[in-house]
């Protein structure tokens, strides 16, 4: 619940900073490694909005896939089976995770 009432509450101050009396869509960037259950965010969605001018739009959740970037080279790349986890560029083990880690609202539609 704690991601869609950021999620909310961000959208609430957009709403209010470009003066939207009615909101069609929100726009979610969800990280693979969010941990989030997409059939139970939408459902606290829905319970978050009651009553606001979001109620009654839709919750548009897009994945993100996890990059990472090599501590050796430098590349920025998707780990995954395919290349055993390693810097496809060098081959190394060693990186940081610096995507897919977190749910973010890209975009508020309505007028």
């Amino acid at each position: 619940m704690s991601y869609v009432s950021r999620v909310v509450s961000l959208a609430m101050e957009m709403i209010q900073q470009n003066n939207l009396t009615k909101v069609t869509e929100l726009q979610v960037e969800v990280g693979a490694m969010a941990g989030v259950v997409p059939e139970l965010m939408e459902k606290c969605y829905r319970q978050a909005v009651a009553g606001t001018v979001l109620e009654g739009s839709i919750l548009t959740m897009a994945p993100k896939a996890v990059t990472a970037k090599c501590d050796d080279c430098g590349t920025t790349y998707e780990p995954n089976r395919d290349n055993d986890y390693c810097c496809p560029n060098c081959r190394s083990h060693k990186s940081q995770i610096v995507g897919g880690r977190k749910v973010i609202l890209e975009n508020v539609v309505g007028e």
